[in-house]
Formats: C-alpha cells, sequence, structure tokens
C-alpha cells in the first residue's frame, strides 16, 4: 500500500512537471521570449548569434546580422570575463559574429528595452537577461542563416 501511494506520488510530480524544467537541448532567442514567465530564475542553455563582448554591451541573437531584425530575437547578456574572453577567443569568422551554446541565468530584466527605446540606467550599460553566462561550445550555422 505504502509502494502504491509513494509510486503514484512520483508519478503525479513527474507528470506535473513543465517542458521547461525538462529540457535539455538549448533555446533560441525567441524561445526564451516565447517561455518566459516559465523560465525566470532558471539556468537555460541558449543557442545563437553573438559578437564581441564590451564592457557596455553584449547581445546574443537568433540572426546573423542584428540589423532591422525585431526585438524579441535579440537578448542581453550580462557581464562575466570567462565568457567575454572565451567569445573574443573565437576565430573563423572575419565579422566577428559566432553561433554559440551558453548557459546563463533567465532574469528577464531590460526585455522590453531591446528594441533601443530610452531605457533605465540599469539596462544601460551590460543589461543581464541572460545572467552569469558559461560559454559551453560554437556551432555551424544552419546553411538557411549563414551570413543573412
Amino acid at each position: 500500500m505504502l509502494r502504491e501511494a509513494f509510486s503514484l506520488a512520483l508519478a503525479t510530480v513527474l507528470l506535473g512537471c513543465s517542458d521547461v524544467a525538462d529540457r535539455q537541448g538549448p533555446y533560441s532567442v525567441a524561445e526564451v521570449f516565447a517561455a518566459q514567465a516559465d523560465l525566470i530564475g532558471k539556468r537555460i542553455k541558449v543557442v545563437g548569434y553573438v559578437g564581441k563582448c564590451l564592457d557596455f554591451n553584449c547581445t546574443v541573437s537568433d540572426h546573423y546580422g542584428i540589423l532591422d531584425k525585431p526585438p524579441e530575437t535579440l537578448m542581453a547578456i550580462g557581464p562575466s570575463e570567462s565568457f567575454d574572453n572565451a567569445v573574443a577567443s573565437l576565430e573563423g569568422n572575419p565579422f566577428g559574429r559566432h553561433r554559440i551554446v551558453f548557459e546563463a541565468t533567465f532574469s528577464g530584466r531590460c526585455l522590453e528595452y531591446m528594441d533601443h527605446r530610452p531605457m533605465p540606467a540599469e539596462c544601460e550599460f551590460r543589461a543581464d537577461s541572460l545572467a552569469d553566462p558559461v560559454f559551453i561550445e560554437m556551432r555551424e550555422a544552419p546553411s538557411s542563416q549563414q551570413q543573412e
């Protein structure tokens, strides 16, 4: 009887978990925007294009080129010297944008300002929508997205 009750409780907990908590693969930036309410405070993997990270700015995008793209395909990466150094050490792309996978804690802060509207001071310099980033690996771009 006790074993059945435990099994039922375990099944209920496991079935009640959302896909967000169990997801193993990386999210695109658009997927993070779509699931943001479920992701706040969670450590997630993200895949996207990152250029040179500077003291005041570092972003990830679903697109190789970031000009004239919707703001929901661009997200700020918080400061991390080791992450910045890992991105800076990547070679092979003369334009300085690399498709990478990294892990970060999704804070959700400053997302509403990615369309370059006037923003509060805490969002101007190295906003941390994706905080405490850790570089995982570089990825080849899908052929449909090669230098769009």
